[in-house]
């Protein structure tokens, strides 16, 4: 079927295979507007495409119901769209894979403006756009339900990617497989402005870019992972998980892996926000820049568990573990091994009744300007156990001090490594060491 600038609506059943191509206008495959009403059972596949707009599923002021389709496929030059819902609208049903691209900007499912959208996808998503791709974009009030039994990937050639954009609405999103992310920015999954975002069975998630795994702000988000996150930055930053004035929960993940190739690089980033997070291994590693495995500067109480290994290391800076401003409880099970160099403050650092537990040993090298410590407490607590605790503290800096242990106020270091497995290291160009 072709249409120019037209659309097709109404009721559809057992009808086969849909096509819509517009030349000049606007295209949409499914649309409902104006207080409809639209089924759509059994149709196939369905192909929408437009030298302009193209829309596979629209409702606006109406509700649309699908199912039996088996694959949508959306393309324009212009902006295009899976599936839209807009104006207190609903969208519900099940499709088969679900593939949209666009020149300028590509939403693979979007709710606003009070919208609700119920959707099953049994086989993939697939949104590429060339300046700006977004997987899922609920905002403005709107509730989302999303199941994806295959895998998403995410993509924009020079302009901004993103997993799953919440804003001051609800989504859930249970998904069966690997959620990848590349763009000049990219992110993961966002949750903005009061939102709730549920995720849960994704995979491995990885994010190319400049990248952010997780972020919150002002949010709740929680994520159970039964895979591995990588974030890649090739240009700019990179972070693992960023949450400012949140609620964060993320489980279930194997590895973490964390690089930044021109740019700072942090692990768990949490500023005036509670995080429970449990990893099997965290690695925060900057060729070029700072270093920050966990800083915590929050009054809400977080647990952050890395069951075996943190790796950090950071040629311009950074730190290891910073825990302040509450009794946060962090323990790393395995070795936890942090190079910071240049501009360097501490390796660790437990403040305001925090607790780091470092049970699988320690190799702690940090190096900086100003005063320096290997471990510092002030006011929290440091253990290290297992085989050995090396902690080597240097500055360069015209009077300043380095410490290996640093304990000011009522914080207490303790390390149960044995005489054997101690070594400390303090060097000072000209202050106390």
């Amino acid at each position: 079927r072709t249409a120019n600038g037209g659309v097709i609506s109404g009721e559809a059943a057992n009808s086969g295979s849909v096509a819509v191509t517009a030349d000049g206008g606007n295209a949409y495959g499914i649309d409902a507007k104006n207080g409809s009403e639209v089924k759509a059972a059994n149709i196939g596949s369905v192909t929408v495409s437009s030298t302009a707009s193209a829309v596979g599923v629209n409702a606006a002021n109406s509700s649309a119901a699908i199912s039996g389709m088996k694959d949508l496929s959306v393309s324009a030059d212009k902006t295009a769209y899976g599936v839209e819902a807009y104006d207190n609208a609903s969208v519900s049903g099940d499709l088969g894979g679900l593939t949209v691209k666009a020149n300028d900007e590509a939403t693979g499912v979007t709710a606003s403006g009070g919208a609700t959208v119920k959707l099953t996808l049994d086989g993939n998503m697939s949104v590429t756009g060339t300046n700006y791709a977004l997987g899922a974009d609920v905002y403005g009030g709107s509730n989302a339900a999303l199941v994806l039994n295959g895998g998403a990937d995410i993509n924009s050639a020079t302009g901004t990617a993103v997993g799953a954009d919440t804003s001051n609405s609800s989504l859930k999103l249970a998904m069966n497989g690997d959620l990848n992310v590349s763009g000049d920015h990219a992110w993961g999954i966002e949750a903005y402005d009061s939102a709730s975002v549920d995720v849960s069975g994704l995979k491995n998630l990885t994010v190319t870019g400049s990248a952010v795994g997780f972020i919150a702000e002002s949010s709740d988000l929680k994520a159970t992972l039964a895979g591995d996150v990588t974030i890649n930055s090739t240009s700019r930053g990179a972070y693992g998980l960023q949450a400012t004035a949140s609620s964060v929960d993320v489980s279930g993940v194997r590895n973490m892996t964390v690089t930044a190739a021109s740019g700072d690089a942090n692990g768990l980033l949490a500023v005036d926000s509670r995080v429970t997070a449990d990893l099997g291994s965290l690695s925060v590693i900057s060729p070029v820049g700072e270093a920050y495995g966990v800083f915590i500067s929050s009054d809400k109480t977080s647990a952050v568990n890395v069951a075996n290994g943190l790796t950090v290391k950071g040629v311009k800076g950074g730190s290891g573990i910073e825990a302040a401003g509450e009794a946060h409880k962090i323990t790393v099970g395995g070795l936890t091994d942090v190079n910071i160099a240049a501009n360097g403050t501490n390796a660790i650092a437990a403040a305001d009744g925090s607790s780091i537990a470092l049970n699988g040993g320690a190799s702690l090298d940090v190096t900086g300007t100003g005063d320096v410590s290997g471990i510092k407490a002030n006011g929290g607590n440091v253990t290290v156990s297992g085989d050995k605790a090396v902690v080597k503290a240097s500055t360069t800096g015209a009077g300043a001090k380095a410490y290996a242990l640093n304990n000011i106020g009522s914080g207490d270091i303790t390390i149960n490594t044995g005489d054997a497995g101690v070594e400390l290291t303090a060097k000072a160009a000209s202050g106390d060491a």
